[in-house]
């Protein structure tokens, strides 16, 4: 097979006949021969379709056959094919292929050569020579394992000789030739038994570390093999941390930052005299990090398989089984500054690397500063985009669980605050910065209350001092979260609670400190509603300094001639500070509200400002409602108690505050940004205007509100002028109705019972503008309020209340009944009835009175809406007269209370139109007999038609409204329909449509 798919690669396998079973020197024989041209022919193919191919064949010979495992990674470090193939190539499906196979062999070898492997002991500690730091330490002789048996025996005929890197390696010279490299030897020999053929590529691989930054791009395979060497058992690990292969690596990835640096045989030069020797190859550009993965994964791996330096020699992340012992100095390698700005830096593997961080510093608070002071820096220094990698493991090594995570907590978050606010100036990056800090504390309960109980450090400085709207967005989001996370937590302490610390002198993030002294431990802070009110009360205590700071000293001086445009206004930089305060006040209660005079100062200096659009006013007036709302709650909850503080203001205080309220500078300009604006701010300004009339003085801010010439001009422009921003009647396709309109309801109605001057002034307002038929959502409520008494329905009257009514029907009549809008028709009809019920009254005695109905009758011109109306009352009168449907389809039923207005309605058409008269006489005597058989309305029926054939208008007229009362009467108003009548002429005809009268 292997030379067929050599001769013919376009050839499949099968074509092949099976071969006789071969024996194991044959069948070694044809591996060799496979992998050799798998590596020497193939690898430089330009044609590598079959590789797929040839890497399962391989695989299955390979399987079949240790003796050619161990020959093919014996071959690969003394043939330099590791280095040609996972450094040199540059193709990555080759790399990747050869990986497999490496990889592939070694697996299948390793149960054959487990008796070849040094036996594991408990480790020991190594003595060492701490001279320098960072200096060369004493190590292991070369080839003997930790309980100091040799590593291994003798060589094989084929194995070279050598030595093994046992001390920190030299720099690699760029002028090194390949073969030179490939021709180090990798292990040394030792009398005895041969050595696995895994720990001979090991040594192979620790051999190229100095040249592989040359071809850091290609390192992603080298490391992954290396790694999963590591991963096939702790015989491999044991002998990796023995040779101390942690630093080569981290010295051939720092490479002149590296802490060996030093170390080399030539000086560094002076500045300004000629080179001694290059500078070292720095991998990774400025467009992509070096692709070391699963280097990170490697240095995470050894490190779990080590004893910790620390007290606590084991942590949660140690592997299981007994554990190797690393050179202290090559332990606290793995911690040092320059390795972990790097790895950060570069932002390798950063769940491994989080990893690495929990194992480095479980119980040890000298590797916490460490680590944090090194995260710290980089926050404090990295841009936006290079940030993740840091806030990542920040947040991971704050939430460890340990016996100083209360201590961890403290010390870390009072830096990272710091470092925020001293890069307020940085808006991207400072809002990542609390993005992941609001992760944090959604994850972990201790950081959470810790933010809680030390809000005096950072609300301020994030809230009020942010120098961009972004920042402090993010600071009301950051605050809502965690109180929300808190009132969703029992109120209990956390166990771990973090020491008081002093914050008057901050170090550095870039400059190491000292683990802080154990100190007292502060009192914890309850969860829940608790921690909510604590925040509010803070929060409400800054609005003090923000009146005289920020509002009264910092107030700007508006040029007189006009508000300033939505363009000019500066940045609304309370905003979220008052946004805050009204969530905390909706949720807090009433007790740490703030008093009325400070509100009322705080409104009264940006209301002068006179800024359009003004968003600062508006969140502001929203946190004074929830306020005034949280207070009266409070008070109705507990009338016994002495009311909150916002609710005990002097006396006259609060309609002084009403009446600035109405003086409110608000601007309705018809474009889509004003109206959008107000229609954020009016349901905001309204509601608390409506809150305050239940306060103890309501009565006085009643009666402000009745005379103030703003409300009147609002009514004007914002509910009859211009529907888009509230409707007052409430349809049936609304759940409930708007918050505007709740409001607007309220201040009406208090008005309306309050009085009557307002009332017909109002009347007045509604119908000057003709706005009825366009806008009957809010024009209707406002008729309804205030047509109570004979004097509002005598003004509505003369100000043509019955023209727009009838106008309206005419409009909306018809559609409204087939969509069953009760809710609208009968508002329509019964102010209709109150009209008719005005206009129908006999006053000869009273000559004002009777002039006054003349004078309305004249200004409404019946006939150019007598049709359409008469059209709806009868559809609405069908049930009521037990006439068949229309169409012979059943209709909707209509209420009784709209019934009966109805009746009303008609009798009002009769008396003020002739026409109407006949047509509703003609219409009823045509359907005598679908009436009801006998009783009151026949007899009725009976007068009215003998009065039409008299042809006395008068007489007609009395009897007809006889027949109407009688129909109300007696109808069916409880809303049955009569049973369906055959189709006729009249069931498909509107009656007002019926033959009509010869003389109208």
């Amino acid at each position: 097979r292997i030379v067929a798919m050599a001769l013919d690669p376009d050839g499949p396998p099968a074509a092949v006949a099976d071969p006789p079973p071969a024996s194991a020197d044959e069948l070694s024989d044809a591996v060799r021969l496979g992998c050799h041209f798998f590596v020497e022919t193939l690898a430089h193919a330009k044609d590598k379709s079959t590789l797929g191919d040839w890497l399962l064949l391989l695989q299955a010979g390979l399987e079949r056959s240790p003796a050619a495992c161990r020959w093919f990674l014996l071959q690969v470090e003394s043939a330099g094919w590791l280095r040609s193939l996972l450094l040199l190539c540059n193709v990555p499906e080759m790399r990747a292929a050869f990986a497999a196979l490496l990889l592939h062999a070694a697996t299948v070898l390793r149960p054959h050569e487990l008796h070849l492997y040094p036996r594991a002991a408990p480790a020991q500690q190594l003595a060492g020579s701490a001279e320098g730091g960072w200096m060369v330490v004493d190590v292991v002789p070369d080839g003997e394992w930790l309980d100091g048996e040799r590593l291994a025996g003798a060589p094989s005929p084929e194995e070279g000789t050598g030595g093994l890197l046992t001390s920190p390696p030299k720099r690699a010279r760029t002028d090194s030739l390949p073969d030179q490299a490939a021709a180090e030897p990798a292990v040394s020999p030792a009398a005895g038994r041969p050595q696995p053929a895994a720990l001979r590529v090991l040594g192979c691989f620790v051999s190229l570390l100095p040249e592989a930054p040359l071809y850091w791009r290609h390192l992603s395979k080298f490391f992954e093999v290396a790694l999963a060497l590591a991963q096939l058992g702790p015989e491999e690990r044991g002998w990796m941390i023995q040779r101390r292969i942690v630093e080569h690596i981290v010295h051939a990835y720092l490479g002149d930052d590296s802490p060996y640096a030093p170390l080399d045989d030539e000086p560094l030069p002076d500045e300004g005299s000629s080179p001694a020797r290059p500078r070292r190859v720095r991998m990774g550009d400025k467009f992509a990090p070096p692709p070391l993965e699963h280097m990170v994964s490697l240095l995470c791996l050894l490190a779990r398989a080590s004893i910790r330096h620390e007290p606590q020699p084991r942590s949660p992340l140690s592997l299981d089984g007994p554990l190797f012992c690393m050179v202290s100095e090559e332990y606290e390698l793995l911690c040092h500054p320059a390795l972990l700005l790097r790895l950060l830096k570069d932002g390798l593997n950063v769940p491994r690397l989080c990893e690495l961080f929990e194992h480095l510093c479980y119980e040890s608070r000298r590797a916490s500063v460490t680590v944090l002071n090194v995260i710290l820096q980089g926050i404090d220094s990295m841009d936006n985009e290079q940030l993740g990698p840091y806030l990542a493991c920040f947040c991971h090594v704050v939430q460890m669980c340990d016996s100083e995570q209360g201590w961890r907590t403290d010390w870390a978050l009072r830096r990272v605050i710091h470092v925020v606010s001293n890069n307020m100036r940085y808006k991207l990056a400072t809002a990542s910065c609390l993005r992941s800090l609001l992760g944090l504390c959604a994850d972990s309960v201790p950081a959470r209350r810790w933010m809680v109980q030390n809000r005096e450090l950072w609300v301020d400085a994030w809230l009020l001092g942010g120098l961009s709207i972004q920042v402090r967005v993010s600071a009301e989001h950051f605050i809502k979260a965690i109180l929300t996370a808190e009132m969703q937590l029992p109120p209990a302490a956390d166990p771990a609670e973090p020491p008081e610390a002093s914050v008057a002198s901050l170090p550095s993030p870039s400059e190491p400190a000292d683990p802080p002294a154990d100190g007292a431990w502060a009192e914890p802070v309850e969860g829940g509603h608790a921690a909510v009110e604590a925040m509010y009360e803070h929060l409400v205590g800054l609005l003090q300094p923000i009146v005289q700071h920020d509002l009264r000293e910092r107030r700007p001086h508006t040029p007189t001639g006009g508000p300033k445009h939505p363009d000019d206004v500066p940045l609304p930089r309370l905003a979220p500070y008052f946004r805050t305060c009204a969530w905390c006040a909706c949720h807090a209660g009433a007790a740490h509200a703030p008093r009325l005079e400070l509100l009322l100062e705080a409104y009264t200096l940006q209301d002068s400002c006179r800024y359009e659009c003004d968003e600062t006013k508006r969140e502001m007036l929203g946190f004074w409602y929830e306020a005034v709302r949280a207070c009266l709650a409070a008070a109705a909850a507990a009338p016994a108690v002495r009311p909150p503080p916002l609710l005990l203001a002097e006396p006259g205080t609060l309609a002084v505050a009403f009446r600035r309220l109405l003086d409110s500078f608000v601007s309705l300009r018809p474009n889509e940004r004003f109206v959008e604006y107000n229609r954020l701010f009016l349901p905001v300004f309204y509601g608390l205007l409506r809150s305050m009339l239940d306060c103890p003085e309501g009565d006085a801010c009643v009666r402000v509100l009745v005379g103030h010439r703003n409300w009147e001009w609002a009514l004007r422009y914002v509910v009859v002028e211009q529907p888009d921003y509230v409707q007052l009647l409430h349809s049936t396709e609304q759940h409930e109705p708007s918050s505007l309109a709740r409001a607007l309801r309220g201040l009406l109605r208090a008005c309306a019972s309050a009085s009557a001057d307002w009332r017909i002034r109002t009347l007045s307002t509604a119908l000057a503008s003709n706005r009825l038929v366009g806008n009957r959502a809010n024009v209707l409520p406002l008729l309804s309020l205030c047509m109570t008494g004979e004097e509002e329905v005598a003004t509505a009257c003369e100000r043509g209340a019955p023209a727009q009514l009838c106008g309206c029907l005419e409009a909306y009549g018809s559609a409204l009944y087939a969509e069953a809008r009760w809710e609208t028709l009968h508002p329509i009809l019964a102010l209709l009835a109150k009209c008719a019920s005005w206009l129908r009254q006999s006053a000869a005695e009273d000559g004002p009175a009777e002039a006054r109905r003349q004078a309305a009758l004249a200004e409404w011109d019946v006939a150019a809406t007598r049709q359409p109306v008469l059209h709806v009352l009868f559809l609405l009168l069908r049930p009521s007269l037990g006439l068949p449907p229309q169409a012979g389809r059943p209709g909707p039923v209509p209420p009784p209370a709209l019934q009966a207005a109805c009746f009303d309605v008609a009798g009002l058409l009769a008396a003020v139109d002739d026409y109407c008269s006949q047509a509703i006489a003609q219409a009823l005597l045509q359907n005598r007999a679908r009436l009801a058989p006998a009783g009151l309305l026949q007899a009725a029926l009976g007068a009215l038609e003998r009065a039409s054939a008299a042809g006395a208008a008068s007489g007609r007229l009395a009897e007809l409204e006889a027949v109407l009362e009688a129909a109300k009467l007696i109808g069916p108003l409880a809303g049955e329909e009569a049973p369906p009548a055959e189709p006729t002429a009249l069931a498909s005809t509107p009656l007002s449509l019926q033959e009509q009268p010869s003389n109208p």
